[in-house]
């Protein structure tokens, strides 16, 4: 399960202690929702037994708790287990995070919870896909194909400008046909809602129950569906049906695109701007040389965005650029910045975890600066100052891929992707992640990274060169913590981890009225000390914590930055870290 808590400061007085914040309640309507899970393969490896164990659902809904779920005997198929709960938990048009157990103890163990989006209407309903659980199949099951009917009202889009009937045309982009060209989608102009497009298709075979993912795509603009807030979608921002059980026709409920139903739309003038300086002083940023940095995103289709202008002297660092949306009050716009010489281009922004910069349109007519930012959140202190050797390394233990195929040793090969490498196609051959020592499970890979590099590195693994390990962006996020070689920790396939670049503060034992303090680290980074944490707080900055270079922290070799002489007063004394420029922690 995944769960986050967030710390307070530490409080120092005769022994260490930590104070963790507390949930606030928010008030929130109703939603009733079906969860159904299929057990199949479950029971065929003996890890759950019909009568014997229970399977619940738990998560946002019922605070993490358990909510059963039965089967029906008498079903077509007695290894589905169902439950519909009143989710009076979750707002109305949130997203419902959850995930299956078995009994009391027995988690999925994906990375990331399942989640789903709510219906924005109180007292509505949604029925989750079945899927399998733990997202391994059975065995021995024979692959169905299903005729799908899809369909999408455009109405809302048509009035935004963003889709011209009889020039523009809305396809149908998926997992069945490999997210290619897509299938075309036509109306009835004599029917009832000449704005509704459809068209049925035969899917490619799969196994009984399989979820099935898609969206629909406009080509004038490139204009795919955007990734949550679209209440159809599932973790992955996709929308996502199930398979029969068996070979029939299957009818897809008609949906908006975008989930945007018709509402009078408004129109934001966005200043987007962004801060180049860094990229600049490290020689990977010359607009003399032809480079130049863009505003991509979900308001325009995230194709060949726009290009910013640098502002007159003394900000020539600093990109402006203006663009104009009109679309429905409040719709989340997804963007990030794109650099002709940063590697893969996109950035990786360090304060979203590598994930898109977001923001929502006003619910009137008006304007919006977004707030200025570094490229990628990346500062000086952010790049290595030598040429560095990382090694990286990844346990394949009993590795499946997000395709269902199971890892074979003695057949298969590890391989490696990121931003690093300029996230090639997946069909491109990728360096090869080597087991070492033969047998243990482990493969490792190095890479030499030139001084100016960035610390903060965002990769993926795959199994024979496909991206199965994990669903679109969800990606490994690490950073280089010392100079010269590091050894970056051990991944585990499948479990897309996100590395803090800083925290995890903590102090050890006094030994002589002295006590250290230590926390997972990167340069930049000052400690500081208060008193109290009454309003107002005066913080201390501790002498020889700046960062700035060895022996004060800067890329220590076990990647954390320590002060071992503290001396420890009569009174209390709360520490924090801060690097200048971000959030320091709290």
């Amino acid at each position: 399960m995944n769960l986050t808590i967030n710390t307070k400061p530490f409080q120092l007085t005769t022994a260490a202690g930590l104070l963790l914040g507390t949930a606030v309640a928010v008030s929130a309507a109703s939603s009733i929702v079906t969860f159904q899970v299929d057990m199949t393969a479950q029971i065929q490896n003996s890890t759950f037994t019909p009568g014997v164990n229970v399977v619940n659902a738990r998560g946002s809904f019922n605070g993490w708790g358990t909510s059963l779920l039965t089967n029906n005997p008498a079903g077509v198929n007695t290894n589905l287990y169902r439950g519909t709960f009143d989710d009076t938990s979750d707002a109305n048009g949130a997203t419902l995070y959850y995930k299956y157990c078995i009994g009391d103890g027995v988690w999925e163990s994906m990375a990331n919870n399942r989640q789903w989006g709510l219906p924005a209407a109180n007292g509505g309903s949604v029925v989750l896909p079945a899927y399998f659980f733990n997202n391994v199949a059975p065995t021995n099951l024979v692959p169905v194909t299903d005729d799908v009917t899809f369909q999408v009202d455009m109405t809302q889009q048509i009035t935004l400008g963003n889709f011209t009937p009889g020039t523009s045309t809305v396809y149908i982009r998926g997992s069945y046909n490999g997210w290619g060209g897509g299938t075309a989608m036509t109306n009835d102009p004599a029917g009832t809602n000449p704005k509704l497009y459809s068209m049925t298709v035969t899917g490619s075979p799969d196994l009984p129950d399989s979820p099935q993912f898609y969206k629909y795509f406009v080509d004038t603009g490139a204009l795919w569906e955007n990734s949550p807030p679209m209440l159809n979608a599932d973790g992955s921002g996709n929308r996502v049906y199930n398979l029969l059980q068996t070979d029939g026709v299957l009818v897809l409920p008609a949906v908006y695109f975008n989930d945007q139903g018709p509402v009078p739309p408004i129109t934001n003038v966005i200043t987007f701007q962004v801060d180049m300086s860094v990229q600049a002083s490290i020689g990977k940023f010359d607009p003399s040389l032809g480079d130049y940095v863009e505003a991509r995103g979900s308001f325009q289709g995230w194709s060949s965005g726009f290009t910013l202008t640098n502002r007159p002297a003394p900000d020539t660092n600093v990109y402006v650029g203006v663009w104009t949306i009109v679309n429905n009050p409040g719709t989340a716009v997804t963007y990030k910045f794109w650099d002709t010489k940063f590697p893969g281009n996109y950035e990786n922004p360090i304060s979203t975890g590598g994930a898109n910069r977001s923001f929502n349109l006003l619910t009137t007519n008006g304007n919006i600066v977004v707030a200025d930012v570094l490229f990628s959140d990346i500062q000086l202190s952010d790049v290595l100052p030598t040429e560095t050797v990382v090694t990286f390394s990844v346990n394949m233990t009993n590795a499946v891929g997000t395709d269902s195929h199971v890892f074979n040793p003695s057949a298969d090969s590890v391989y490696i992707n990121g931003d690093f490498l300029g996230w090639p196609t997946w069909d491109v051959l990728l360096p090869q992640v080597t087991n070492n020592p033969v047998g243990s499970g482990i493969y490792t890979f190095q890479q030499t990274f030139a001084a100016g590099s960035f610390l903060p590195l965002t990769y993926k693994y795959s199994i024979n060169g496909i991206d199965n390990e994990a669903g679109f962006g969800q990606n490994h996020l690490r950073y280089i913590r010392s100079g010269g070689n590091y050894v970056l920790p051990l991944d585990k396939f499948g479990t897309a981890l996100s590395e803090p670049q800083n925290g995890n503060i903590a102090i050890g034992a006094q030994s002589g009225g002295k006590v250290p303090v230590s926390w997972l680290g990167t340069p930049g980074i000052l400690l500081q000390t208060a008193a109290s944490l009454s309003s107002p707080i005066h913080w201390t900055t501790v002498p020889g914590t700046a960062g700035l270079g060895p022996p004060n922290g800067y890329l220590s070799p076990n990647g954390f930055v320590s002060l071992t002489n503290y001396t420890v007063g009569p009174n209390p004394t709360y520490f924090r870290w801060v690097k200048p420029g971000t959030q320091p922690a709290p």
